[in-house]
């Protein structure tokens, strides 16, 4: 599979999971988002990371991070790859337990 059609694929299955998160209810009394920010908090968490030293190693200021982990931001496709990069996660581990 080329790179051009490997990206197709990728943004094909962002948009779908993008349009599900957008009309998912809330489960258990979380909101999508908020389960996005808690699991950012907790992959940073498990390696020691102050989001000083996430912010280091994915080259997004700070003040990004407190916003994503305080759920008072969306990221964005870009930002979401450079954050599960510098976690060294699959991006999908942002996702988990988002229906």
């Amino acid at each position: 599979m080329s790179g051009s059609s490997r990206w197709f694929t990728l943004l094909v299955s962002f948009a779908a999971l993008l349009a599900s998160w957008a009309s998912a209810q809330k489960l258990w009394g979380v909101t999508p988002l908020e389960r996005f920010a808690a699991n950012l908090k907790v992959l940073r968490a498990e390696r020691g990371w102050s989001q000083e030293d996430l912010s280091r190693a994915s080259g997004l200021h700070t003040t990004a991070i407190s916003k994503m982990e305080g759920a008072n931001r969306a990221p964005r496709f870009p930002t979401i790859v450079i954050l599960a990069e510098a976690l060294k996660v699959p991006a999908g581990r942002l996702f988990d337990r988002i229906p």
